[in-house]
């Protein structure tokens, strides 16, 4: 079976070596079998490869032999579920199960002494069954547990004490902490994360309200530890506990890493770019509402990381940079979210090898409609995208629509205006098969009319208003005017039409019934 993608086996059979041939292209897996433990469980060599989610139900008394060989097969699990399949089975089950899974129910703070726990934990030492596994299988285990949960472990056993200090994941943050809670966080990170024992940290995350305890060098220091362990994803979200704050400083070692390949960057964080700057591994950016330098630090870390393909980058209306430049070679997928007014003037789009684009301008809180929000648009050509997502009050289309022609999947909430051409004669999107627009404003079916007639290919069509965006049309009499456009394209390629917030009027349902026929719709949906 190899298109199976999920199993769901409870049976007494007891020969599991047949069937476990047939699921091993499962991507979730809940298993509640019989175990014989003294034949072999299935033969070596097979690997479940797309196994995320497994769920194993620990009835049988052999069931921890088929636990740690699925472990142990499964290189991509992502998520582990262990329990009983009936609620009310034996008393004695139920203890047992309590006692196995004892060590991922811990709910003492790490941050606490460890006083008296190990004392009200110790009887059940000689219990913990799964203790039994390999420590590199317990390791993995742990790796399901968030990093808090993970290192109060280690009030086990002697075994559990530093296990955890070899996960090569640590995620820390000081959501909803008092402030002497605060002090043994920084402490306990300050220790352990120098006296870390994987050889290296593929992830570190850290979310932190800046200003009580923790400081900016804290995090400066954390970072230097993290990148002279090879770190490879970093995700610092930084935000003040006072306006006052100063934004973060980053280490200037952080800049020439060579092992990091994501690196995300939130809120109160200073881009400071040194002279020396090279990022060879980054494949993933994501800058959102940082603070930069000067006008050009952007420009230089984008142009030192050779081979970036996913960069997002939100622009708040706080930054004062007349211009945004995104010039990457390498980049295959952008997410811009700007804020338009103030001192910004111009966006401008170099990413010869982009497939997916998303770009989203809005009104900051400090902004007003009165205000200039116009900006100039420079899109140079992207012969390679395939799929383009744009919600801009930005009224001039017919730049940006030239380099878009290639789009498989288009989204668009624009300004029309109905007095101008939307775009010049000639254009045609011959691969777009997925239209979806937004009928916020008033002169929407005009741009609809228009797509449609330079889209032979289209195969599905979807109007639907976008979150937080209001209907241009006050009453029925208005949507009819507005659809006076559509009534007169048809496109032979339709397959599909969905219509979201339009109010079920007679006289709308004959628009639509107008639509359907002139569009050639074999197969539509109307969602009144």
């Amino acid at each position: 079976m190899p298109n199976l993608e999920e199993a769901d086996i409870s049976s007494t059979y007891p020969d599991i070596y047949k069937f476990v041939r047939s699921v091993t292209s499962v991507k979730r897996l809940s298993l509640c079998i019989r175990v014989n433990a003294e034949e072999a469980l299935y033969p070596d060599g097979i690997v479940f490869n797309q196994l995320e989610n497994l769920k194993l139900c620990p009835c049988d008394s052999n069931w921890s032999k088929l636990f740690v060989r699925l472990l142990k097969d499964s290189p991509n699990l992502r998520e582990l579920e262990v329990s009983l399949n009936e609620p009310a089975l034996e008393t004695e089950r139920e203890t047992m199960i309590q006692e196995l899974l004892l060590s991922f129910r811990v709910r003492e703070s790490w941050l606490k002494p460890k006083k008296n726990i190990q004392t009200n934990l110790g009887d059940y030492e000689d219990m913990d069954k799964i203790s039994r596994l390999p420590d590199d299988l317990l390791v993995k285990v742990l790796l399901f547990l968030p990093t808090k949960i993970a290192v109060s472990t280690s009030i086990l056993s002697k075994q559990w004490e530093f296990l955890w200090m070899w996960l090569p994941k640590l995620e820390y943050h000081n959501t909803n902490y008092s402030a002497s809670e605060e002090q043994r966080l920084r402490s306990f990170i300050n220790l352990n994360l120098q006296l870390h024992r994987a050889p290296i940290i593929e992830s570190l995350r850290l979310k932190f309200s800046l200003g009580r305890s923790i400081k900016p060098q804290n995090i400066k220091q954390w970072i230097i530890i993290a990148v002279f362990r090879c770190v490879r994803e970093l995700s610092i979200n930084l935000f003040p506990l006072y306006c006052i704050e100063n934004p973060a400083k980053l280490p200037s070692s952080l800049y020439i890493s060579k092992s990091l390949v994501i690196l995300k960057l939130k809120d109160q964080i200073l881009v400071d770019v040194p002279r020396m700057v090279y990022l060879p591994s980054l494949k993933y950016l994501l800058l959102k509402r940082v603070t930069y330098k000067d006008s050009n630090s952007l420009h230089q870390l984008l142009s030192s990381c050779p081979v970036l393909e996913n960069l997002v980058v939100e622009r708040d209306e706080y930054n004062h940079d007349e211009t945004l430049s995104i010039t990457v070679s390498s980049l295959q997928r952008l997410t811009l979210k700007i804020s338009r007014g103030g001192s910004f003037d111009e966006l401008v789009i170099n990413t010869p090898s982009l497939k997916y684009f998303k770009l989203t301008d809005y009104l900051g809180e400090c902004e007003t409609e009165l205000d200039d929000d116009s900006y100039s648009y420079v899109f140079k050509d992207i012969p390679k995208l395939e799929e383009a997502h744009i919600d801009s009050t930005y009224p001039d289309i017919g730049k940006f629509v030239r380099s878009i022609t290639s789009v498989k999947r288009l989204s668009l909430c624009v300004k029309v205006n109905a007095e101008e051409a939307l775009y010049r004669e000639g254009i045609c999107f011959k691969q777009l098969e997925h239209l979806k627009l937004c009928p916020c404003d008033s002169n929407w079916s005009k741009l609809l009319a228009r797509l449609l007639k330079d889209s032979p290919n289209l195969r599905e069509l979807e109007i639907k208003l976008n979150k937080d965006h209001k209907a241009s049309f006050d009453d029925p009499a208005c949507l009819e005017n507005q659809l006076y456009y559509v009534v007169q394209s048809s496109i032979p390629s339709l397959e599909r039409f969905t219509w979201t917030w339009i109010y079920g009027s007679q006289n709308e349902i004959d628009y639509l019934e107008k639509l359907k026929k002139r569009l050639l719709l074999t197969n539509w949906q109307n969602l009144v």
